[in-house]
């Protein structure tokens, strides 16, 4: 039967739907494998490292021509509240224009969609994400880390890729 007047039909939409990472601002800066940022609640966020790679045959993201860059993502929890990482999102922007990079999605090398699961208060978790873009930007990188996009304070890190095998 047609739905009546009186009934309605509930939206259902993903997390971080219509959601721009930093759309609550920014929780502080720092600069990629050196500062942690920390925002109000406690939660502590830093990219450990950006490191140029080579995506496999079978990655999905990736532009012929461009390169494969890996961030390490570190988060902990320090608030005392668990912290849903569904709602956590990692974007990268690069060169002058600040041009959104697209994420590799990268089995064969261990990339996939990044933390999952719940940091507990007190707790730490890291794992990493791909991300492709042209090697004329490897130099000009900024990440946006949004522990939870339901409350969202972005923590923005700046730097450079450095080598595969952690040389610069």
């Amino acid at each position: 039967s047609a739905p009546t007047g009186s009934e309605t039909a509930t939206p259902t939409r993903s997390p971080g739907a219509g959601v721009t990472p930093g759309g609550g601002g920014t929780a502080g800066t720092g600069q990629i494998g050196q500062t942690p940022v920390s925002d109000p609640s406690g939660v502590t966020v830093s990219v450990t490292s950006a490191t140029q790679y080579t995506p496999s045959s079978e990655a999905v993201g990736t532009v012929v021509g461009h390169t494969g860059v890996v961030l390490s993502v570190k988060v902990t929890n320090g608030s005392t509240q668990p912290l849903d990482t569904a709602y956590l999102t990692v974007a990268l922007r690069t060169g002058a224009a600040l041009t959104p990079a697209a994420q590799i999605f990268d089995a064969a090398n261990g990339y996939g969609s990044g933390l999952t699961g719940t940091i507990a208060a007190g707790q730490t978790a890291s794992d990493e994400y791909a991300f492709d873009l042209p090697a004329s930007d490897l130099s000009s990188l900024n990440v946006l880390v949004t522990p939870d996009l339901r409350s969202p304070r972005s923590a923005s890190f700046t730097g450079s890729a450095s080598a595969a095998g952690g040389a610069t």
